[in-house]
């Protein structure tokens, strides 16, 4: 009879331990999938804060708005005003907003993407979000002079 117990204890032991081994199989590469559609690569991380900061700015209606910005430690960017020298993939008489490396964006290397703003748009002094692996969260304030939106774009510090 003990036998029969210990055998049983035995076989039911192997069982959960199976059972454990196959939920591990199936929940790891579930998991894994989440997350990579959730968070993303890295650089799709960058790239999807990029593409959200220009929307926020051609949709900024209030005069302050606080947004989170995810850079990998290989990208950074940069925002020039219209007036300043800006990299060739910029027009000439717009203010504009690059993706680039995290050496800086040069007049024809290190830049990923750059897009213009507005002709209505300034950027108060040029600015720069540098790499961080990490996601920190930056202010956008608009100024309205007349016909021109001055804005400035800063990091968000909470306290």
């Amino acid at each position: 009879m003990i036998d029969k117990k210990a055998d049983i204890s035995v076989r039911m032991l192997v069982e959960i331990i199976l059972i454990v081994l196959v939920l591990l199989l199936i929940y790891i590469p579930i998991k894994n999938i989440v997350l990579s559609l959730v968070i993303g690569k890295p650089q799709a991380g960058t790239e999807k804060s990029f593409d959200r900061l220009m929307l926020e700015i051609n949709h900024l209606a209030e005069e302050e708005k606080t947004i989170p910005i995810y850079l990998d430690n290989r990208h950074k960017i940069t925002g020039y005003d219209k007036l300043s020298q800006k990299p060739g993939r910029c027009e000439t008489d717009k203010s504009c907003i690059c993706l680039c490396s995290a050496d800086g964006c040069t007049p024809d290397k290190n830049i990923n993407e750059c897009n213009s703003l507005d002709d209505k748009f300034r950027i108060n002094g040029n600015f720069e979000m540098p790499p961080a692996e990490n996601i920190l969260n930056y202010r956008l304030m608009l100024e309205i002079r007349g016909k021109e939106y001055i804005l400035s774009i800063e990091r968000a510090y909470t306290s």
